[in-house]
């Protein structure tokens, strides 16, 4: 089932969001940032109780300017009790979200505004994204129904008479 919410609207969106959720995957093109999230993705907290029966998330966010700015947090380097180098966010290049896949990156947060989104990242370290966007689309995929009755059989409620 596919969502759509508009950024450039009067009222702004109230955005679900799948906090804690691993990313599997990252697509940037000219038009979208694609985020694919893992199987079973309803054990999640977040999930499971806005979709208990999803099995995974696409969410597309199509951008209204091709070019975003990706954050990284870089902190100091502590030896000897002395600091070395500077700690906050600085810009890296857009792969470098491909890069974080590897290290079970987690979505955050959003925080939506009138056609931009600032997106919060964790992988290796933690990624801030900034992008003008007019709409983003959530595509829930269901688990079908054979994988939901098998997954249930293990949890039998009541007792059991001999």
């Amino acid at each position: 089932m596919i969502e759509k919410y508009q950024f450039d609207k009067e009222e702004l969106p109230t955005l679900p969001c799948p906090h804690d959720c691993v990313i599997e995957k990252v697509e940037i093109n000219e038009s979208f940032i694609i985020f694919y999230f893992d199987n079973n993705i309803s054990q999640y907290d977040s999930i499971q109780y806005l979709r208990p029966g999803s099995e995974s998330l696409i969410i597309r966010y199509h951008l209204d300017d091709p070019f975003f700015t990706v954050y990284k947090s870089i902190s100091h380097i502590t030896r000897l009790g002395k600091r070395f180098g500077r700690h906050g966010y600085y810009e890296v290049k857009n792969d470098t979200l491909m890069k974080q896949v590897k290290y079970n990156l987690e979505f955050l947060y959003q925080d939506a505004s009138y056609k931009s989104v600032l997106i919060r990242l964790y992988g290796k370290s933690s990624i801030l994204i900034h992008a003008w966007v007019d709409y983003v689309e959530y595509e829930w995929i269901e688990k079908s129904r054979s994988q939901s009755s098998q997954s249930s059989k293990g949890y039998i409620c009541g007792s059991i008479s001999v």
